[in-house]
């Protein structure tokens, strides 16, 4: 199917917006990971099904905060303007991969019109943004976010742990602002669909998202999916655990299932 792919700059929206040349009802929101991408392969493939989808960046953009560090999210209010000058704009559904999938989560909770959640890789907390900073604020005032201890601050520091799964371990038992910064999946009334890989060493995903499913019980449906031999994203150019194969096939069984969920989801 032709899809028509334009830059989008709409007040303080920045990203691209597809239009397949026949249209389902609703929009699809793509956000993507601390890297600063917008999910935009991803966004294409979901529209050449047929499904209207704005992949949508949060910082490093013109009218964008230029790093990952308190980023408002009034800033959504702008991307829901836009998807309702749309036919039929609703349902809406995010797809958030890492940190667009925390974002995400936070979206829905602040912004009751989202419909659908798709988390790649999900977090049950708020993490901070770029040099610990908040990454988050709603009229102004930073959201609740874990502070890493300054023992795993040095470890980072001195390259002692080149990866940051044994950082989030260790605050889940030793730091006292992990309840405040909890993401509560328990008012969520729509349908909840998560992806994690076993062997993630970014962050513990796989434990997070059952905490995610687990606690979200006005959800209209719960599912999750737990890829044994997959890591973080599921991806074989940088591989953050788990095997090449695993990661394939977590990547190829996921790309199968969103695209079953959308097709019920968006009629």
């Amino acid at each position: 199917m032709e899809v028509e792919i334009k830059k989008l700059a709409y007040q303080s929206v920045r990203g691209y917006c597809f239009i397949p040349e026949k249209s389902r009802r609703g929009v699809v929101i793509t956000l993507g990971t601390a890297e600063g991408e917008c999910l935009f392969e991803q966004a294409y493939q979901i529209a050449e099904k047929g499904y209207r989808v704005l992949a949508i960046y949060y910082f490093g953009k013109e009218s964008l905060p230029p790093k990952l560090a308190h980023v408002p999210l009034e800033f959504f209010s702008h991307v829901i303007q836009f998807a309702e000058q749309f036919e039929a704009s609703y349902p809406l559904t995010i797809v958030g991969a890492s940190r667009g999938a925390e974002l995400a989560f936070i979206l829905a909770n602040h912004f009751q019109v989202v419909s659908n959640l798709v988390l790649v890789a999900p977090t049950a907390f708020i993490y901070p943004g770029e040099d610990y900073q908040p990454a988050w604020t709603l009229h102004g005032k930073p959201l609740p976010t874990i502070r890493f201890t300054w023992r795993m601050k040095l470890k980072e520091y001195f390259g002692k742990s080149s990866l940051l799964k044994e950082m989030f371990d260790y605050e889940f038992t030793a730091n006292r602002q992990v309840p405040e910064a909890r993401i509560d999946s328990s008012t969520f009334k729509g349908n909840l669909l998560l992806f994690s890989g076993k062997e993630d060493l970014f962050w513990p995903s796989a434990q997070m998202g059952q905490m995610l499913a687990t606690n979200a019980i006005r959800a209209k449906s719960v599912e999750h999916y737990v890829y044994e031999e997959a890591g973080h994203l599921f991806s074989t150019k940088r591989m953050q655990g788990g095997t090449n194969d695993g990661n394939l096939y977590a990547t190829y069984s996921m790309n199968e299932l969103i695209e079953k969920k959308l097709a019920k989801w968006h009629v």
